[in-house]
């Protein structure tokens, strides 16, 4: 039986899982999520042979740790008075809402970094099709269109 290939939406969704990832972060630990998540299991090179998924897993297991060093120095404290009840539940808001920030920055990050990877690679391509002297009108023809009724 062969192994399950990661589909693009895998991919992202697993990209997703990493950069919303607030806790210690291991390749079990997200083989594990994984599992949870889609129902099949990758293995560890598996899932870091996709180029997006290891850039994302180094990202979270960054921020994993200085989030575990920010988290410790803003809220290592613990309130004991039963008067600061109210205060207690606003800060497990503040930190539910910097969690969420923390969470969309990441995604910023990694979606700049995309971005750049295809900046790099359009301008490769720029370069190639300058030097076989192809056009822009070249560049623009739409793709052939695929019979799929014909039998091979």
């Amino acid at each position: 039986m062969s192994k399950p290939k990661l589909s693009a939406d895998d991919i992202d969704h697993i990209v997703h899982l990493l950069t919303s990832w607030r806790d210690k972060l291991t390749w079990d630990l997200l083989v594990d999520k994984v599992i949870a998540v889609l129902g099949r299991k990758y293995s560890r090179q598996a899932l870091d042979a996709h180029e997006e998924i290891g850039r994302a897993f180094k990202l979270a297991k960054d921020r994993a740790r200085e989030d575990r060093a920010e988290k410790d120095r803003r809220f290592g404290y613990e309130h004991h008075e039963t008067s600061d009840k109210v205060l207690i539940a606003l800060q497990k808001e503040l930190a539910i809402a910097l969690e969420t920030v923390d969470s969309l920055r990441a995604e910023v990050v990694l979606l700049k970094r995309e971005k750049n990877a295809f900046l790099e690679t359009f301008a490769t391509w720029l370069y190639n099709a300058r030097n076989r002297r192809m056009t822009e009108k070249d560049l623009n023809l739409p793709l052939p269109e695929v019979e799929r009724d014909r039998t091979a």
